[in-house]
């Protein structure tokens, strides 16, 4: 067999979270799943590719079908789940043992293996409503503020009403534009965008995920998924930029869709700057790997709100806030 990634992982050389395992195949949860269920199957015979399969093979490729729908089935997914196979590097295989993959196929997706993905919904649309009812929120406040001035003119409910009506301000006027999302790229593009405001938009970003997005691990409510990021944040941010704003770079972007133009993988690298400092070295640079999905609204939905991880980063002392100093 030759020394793969997945022969690897057959041998017990690199360890895997194995959920089946029999005599034509293995299973294993991918570690960088790209939907809330995300399992290869490998077969223990060495194909390089699909086509180097023969007739003689039929039984085996039968299996690994069947296996796929065991899994699914143990999984909770057995009737809503997306097959992926990956023939060659073009088609986005990287690990060449016998490569297949589940969620719509992408030039270079997630590592192969046959795939299991649960398939992505939009239970709930981007709307004005709903984003609106942050800066309502603040007018009421600023009403209330006002109230307590004309009936106790002090200095404290002054600031609070000023306060109130910045804020305000603030909301209504990165709210107010339409997030078109007519391209998996320009979903990309505004999710990010509203993560690089000094207060970022937590509630569009959560409005621009679909079922699975909103279903990580690492977040499972809009409560926990701001506070997903907020220290995702805290992270990124050299010391001394938490008053500007952060700009993310969406370059490079490679998107493969399904037959009927309704799912999508895409590839893209994500920089992150410090507002005013593009020119110097990003603070980190991304790789991102990520399944869309299209909502009844014909605009496209992210299936993982998450950046990866790992990211690679600038120099110590080398980004734009560090170099102001």
């Amino acid at each position: 067999m030759a020394d793969t990634l997945f022969s690897k992982i057959i041998n017990r050389e690199i360890p895997a979270n194995i959920v089946h395992e029999d005599d034509l195949c293995l299973a294993f949860r991918d570690i960088n799943p790209q939907a809330p269920v995300h399992i290869l199957i490998i077969p223990r015979k060495p194909l390089p590719m699909l086509t180097d399969a023969t007739a003689t093979d039929r039984d085996l490729l039968g299996h690994l079908l069947l296996t796929a729908n065991r899994i699914a089935n143990a999984e909770g997914i057995g009737d809503a789940y997306r097959l992926i196979v990956n023939n060659g590097a073009g088609a986005g295989q990287s690990v060449f043992h016998p490569t297949a993959t589940s969620g719509a196929s992408g030039k270079r997706a997630p590592e192969l293996g046959l795939d299991v993905a649960a398939g992505a919904t939009v239970d709930e649309i981007w709307s004005h409503a709903g984003e609106l009812w942050r800066p309502l929120g603040v007018a009421t406040l600023t009403f209330a503020a006002g109230v307590a001035i004309w009936l106790s003119p002090h200095l404290m409910a002054v600031l609070v009403c000023m306060a109130g009506v910045a804020l305000a301000g603030y909301w209504l006027a990165v709210t107010l534009d339409r997030p078109v999302r007519l391209t998996p790229e320009q979903a990309v593009r505004e999710y990010l965008e509203c993560l690089g405001h000094w207060l970022p938009n937590y509630r569009r970003m959560w409005l621009l995920l679909s079922s699975a997005g909103k279903a990580s691990p690492d977040f499972d409510s809009y409560l926990t998924f701001r506070s997903y990021w907020s220290h995702r944040l805290s992270r990124l941010r050299p010391p001394g930029s938490a008053l500007r704003s952060l700009e993310f770079r969406v370059d490079d972007c490679e998107c493969v869709y399904n037959d009927d133009r309704t799912a999508a993988a895409l590839h893209c690298q994500v920089r992150a700057y410090v507002q005013g400092f593009e020119s110097a070295p990003p603070l980190a640079v991304f790789d991102w790997k990520n399944f869309v999905t299209k909502g009844p609204d014909g605009m496209w939905y992210l299936d993982d709100g998450r950046l990866p991880e790992t990211g690679t980063r600038a120099a110590p002392g080398t980004s734009g806030a560090q170099q102001s100093r």
